[in-house]
């Protein structure tokens, strides 16, 4: 196990959070959260190209909108 800490936007944080909660509810509190926890993060991770691809549309859109 290690701690990790992450700077991101404060919505963003208490949508993980918001997301835990909810699954450890639904799972009947029988998970611990770090094991949750490091299943959305492998999902998150798995999720990187689509990701990037989003990122990649709306920075090429941000710098059209700037050229104009």
């Amino acid at each position: 196990m290690t701690r990790h800490t992450i700077y991101v936007a404060t919505a963003a944080a208490a949508a993980l959070d918001d997301t835990v909660d909810r699954l450890h509810r639904d799972l009947g509190g029988m998970l611990p959260r770090h094991r949750i926890l490091a299943e959305l993060i492998a999902a998150a991770t798995a999720a990187a190209p689509t990701v990037r691809d989003h990122l990649r549309a709306e920075l090429i859109a941000t710098l059209n909108d700037d050229a104009r």
